[in-house]
């Protein structure tokens, strides 16, 4: 089942598009197709992040729920796009209550701290008020000389429109939109909230892979380390489908023992190939020594994919990083994911121990993938069923979402979390890269009207959702 609440001035379009499968169309009401657009990635390292909303108030006793989100910003302060699942929401000990995610449920009155925490540790910091009285706002007059406004003296309940899907356990997206409060004046705000879904269960038959492991080999990785990762990435290998998927290994360090002098070094240990048992011979043979040329593995499998690739229409190219290390030789990696992005590849990354936490977060944001951290080698089986289990399970890629604001309704700028990757008059434009099923993401911003006195901001089946399933 599929749910989609709307107001009655603004329009939501949504296309999650590039997996080639049949296309499922869900109407409801009147609306237009949104068109997808190739994305813009971020290409600068996260400095700082900033939770929403910084100020609020809700009720004391366990009434009421008050949900965060958080968007990362490079040093330029770009926004590099909504961090709220990589980041840990915590309040003050004594307001007591439970979270759940991202979302807070209250119980002692007072004025409380509430630190937002990224993986990479950069955090940010807000305050919620807990009440002991409810406030709520009185009757909510519409004057009937208004554009759009229903004839009477109050702004009857609306309950929100429910859409039937016809894709039953398929792997989709599903939409929901509210907004709050439901009704206001000219001088206040309401804040839109949307998430977008990946709904559904895994495919018993997924599109192709063609998935290229790189495994970071520096002398860090000496022993347990490597011996650990080769078993996990073997477990990962074991996963895949012989008969459809393929898979490569790439591996780096710092020293071309060939050569001299010794340069960076990224060697393809396996090209694709159907054949699980020889990229696992591959995973075997690897040993540790010299420095961290990570942006020489990424090039090394992006070339490894963009050459020898099959088709694109019908294939999802993934690439899966694991280093314990700083990039500390060799090209950028950012510009090496940059590269991935550019040509669909999206890249896993894992980082082990000391492993430079900003730079993979980066690396995965960038091309639309996931940052998985593991404190011990230990940790990393699980990490790449985990993995393996995702890219069987996408519910669609290179998502992109599209607000459409009538000329009478505003949109406060600077109150978008995450901030639009574009803005063209009263178009705002997300791009949210993959989401997978059980994945949420969550765009909320604020708009005022223009008319005066109190205007509706009803709930109305009214836009058209077209995707492609995956």
């Amino acid at each position: 089942m599929k749910k989609i609440a709307f107001s009655l001035l603004s329009i939501i379009m949504l296309v999650a598009m590039a997996l080639p499968a049949a296309s499922i169309a869900v109407l409801a009401g009147g609306g237009d197709v949104a068109n997808l657009t190739a994305g813009q990635e971020n290409t600068t390292p996260l400095d700082y992040i900033v939770i929403s909303p910084d100020n609020a108030s809700i009720n004391g006793g366990g009434e009421e729920t008050q949900a965060y989100t958080a968007e990362a910003f490079d040093a330029q302060e770009k926004s590099l796009g909504n961090v709220t699942r990589d980041t840990n929401f915590t309040i003050e000990p004594e307001a007591g209550g439970s979270w759940e995610g991202c979302i807070y449920t209250s119980e002692h009155v007072g004025d409380w701290v509430v630190t937002g925490t990224h993986i990479t540790g950069k955090t940010d910091t807000a305050i919620l008020q807990v009440l002991e009285t409810p406030e709520y706002p009185g009757g909510s007059f519409v004057s009937p000389d208004q554009p759009g406004a229903n004839r009477g003296t109050e702004t009857p309940a609306k309950s929100t429109p429910v859409l039937t899907s016809q894709t039953n356990g398929t792997p989709r997206l599903e939409v929901d939109k509210t907004v709050s409060p439901e009704s206001i004046c000219i001088d206040d705000q309401a804040t839109v909230t949307l998430t977008v879904t990946g709904a559904g269960e895994p495919a018993e038959e997924h599109l192709p892979l063609d998935v290229v492991l790189i495994i970071d080999r520096s002398g860090s990785m000496s022993g347990t380390p490597l011996d650990d990762a080769k078993a996990a990435a073997k477990t990962f290998v074991g996963l895949l489908n012989s008969t459809s998927d393929r898979s490569g290994l790439v591996s780096f360090s710092y020293w071309n023992r060939t050569t001299y002098p010794w340069s960076w070094e990224a060697r393809l240990n396996q090209n694709l190939t159907f054949d699980q048992s020889a990229t696992n011979s591959s995973i075997t043979s690897l040993t540790a020594f010299g420095n961290t040329a990570i942006g020489e593995g990424i090039y090394t499998a992006n070339a490894e994919l963009i050459n020898y690739g099959r088709n694109q229409t019908s294939t999802i190219y993934a690439e899966v990083l694991l280093s314990d290390g700083n990039w500390n030789t060799g090209r950028n990696p950012i510009g090496a994911a940059q590269e991935a992005a550019n040509n669909t590849i999206i890249i896993y990354t894992i980082g082990l121990g000391d492993a430079d936490n900003t730079t993979m977060w980066n690396i995965a944001n960038i091309t639309g993938g996931k940052y998985y951290y593991a404190p011990n080698s230990t940790d990393l089986e699980g990490i790449y069923q985990e993995i393996a289990e995702e890219l069987s399970n996408i519910a669609g890629t290179n998502v992109v979402v599209t607000e459409v604001l009538p000329d009478d309704v505003n949109y406060i700028n600077g109150t978008a979390v995450p901030t639009p990757d574009s803005t063209s008059g009263q178009n705002l434009t997300w791009e949210l890269g993959t989401i997978v099923i059980n994945e949420t993401e969550t765009i909320t911003f604020n708009v005022t009207f223009n008319y005066t006195g109190y205007q509706p901001v009803d709930v109305y089946p009214d836009t058209r959702v077209n995707y492609t399933d995956y």
